[in-house]
């Protein structure tokens, strides 16, 4: 038998690179395979963390999650997306975090940043006075060798503390002064549920019939767990009463405010 012609000598040599290449490739994608399912999301802290008053009526809640890559190849393009609901599932705030490479074999501490706007919506603005268990997501988003994306979820719950629960205007008997003005007691009260201190003053401006009767303030000055009742008095001009009237309320320190609704004094 004589010696096969070159074409089929180089036919089989490539029909033997062709097996090589798919058993080369199955075993690249297989290992992927393994090293995207080694991607540990773990020690999340947050947004439990301390969260901090920044500008008016905005709180930014900040956290970390340790992202480990057990697998063979490099975890690029590593980004956090965290979203904070209302107990009744609408979304309260969103946030996230820088973009990160995490090595074969490491595991780093990703931070992410979560703001929140306590704007005019109720169930925002509530959070100024009242506890809340608000659910939280945490999406690990990753890719694999530029090729492959990766994804985690990790639920939490938010254990959120009010700064100003509880708050309570009450007012206080008339006092008649001898300018003709009446000097009405405003008595403030409230416990500081939240992780951070409400230190500054308590500006508040009374209405009655839609016009201003007066305006006041006094210093606040109250540490995480603890309780405040001040009093400030009110001067009232003729034809201003405190009973009925609406008192606006604006919690100021250095860059900071807080405005919970406006309370109805009886």
């Amino acid at each position: 038998m004589g010696e096969a012609p070159g074409l089929w000598r180089v036919a089989r040599a490539f029909r033997r690179l062709a097996i090589l290449w798919f058993v080369v490739v199955a075993v690249f994608l297989a290992s992927v395979a393994y090293s995207g399912a080694q991607l540990r999301p773990e020690n999340e802290s947050g947004p439990n963390t301390p969260p901090t008053v920044s500008g008016n009526d905005t709180i930014t809640l900040t956290g970390s999650l340790n992202v480990s890559n057990g697998g063979w190849y490099p975890l690029t393009d590593v980004e956090l997306f965290t979203q904070v609901d209302n107990p009744n599932g609408t979304i309260l705030a969103s946030g996230g975090s820088p973009v990160v490479t995490i090595a074969a074999g490491g595991t780093t501490q990703v931070p992410f940043t979560i703001t929140l706007a306590l704007d005019s919506r109720a169930a925002a603005r509530n959070l100024l006075t009242q506890d809340a268990t608000l659910p939280s997501i945490t999406w690990a988003n990753a890719t694999y060798v530029n090729l492959f994306h990766v994804q985690v979820v990790v639920p939490q719950n938010v254990t959120w503390g009010a700064p100003l629960f509880g708050l309570n205007v009450s007012a206080g008997t008339p006092v008649l002064e001898s300018n003709g003005t009446a000097g009405v007691p405003l008595t403030i009260t409230f416990a500081d549920h939240a992780s951070f201190p409400v230190d500054g003053r308590a500006v508040y401006t009374l209405r009655s019939g839609g016009a201003t009767c007066t305006t006041g303030a006094l210093p606040v000055a109250v540490g995480p767990g603890q309780s405040f009742d001040g009093t400030s008095t009110a001067y009232l001009g003729s034809g201003c009463s405190a009973s009925g009237a609406t008192l606006s309320l604006k919690f100021v320190g250095a860059g900071w405010a807080l405005s919970p609704f406006p309370v109805v004094l009886h």
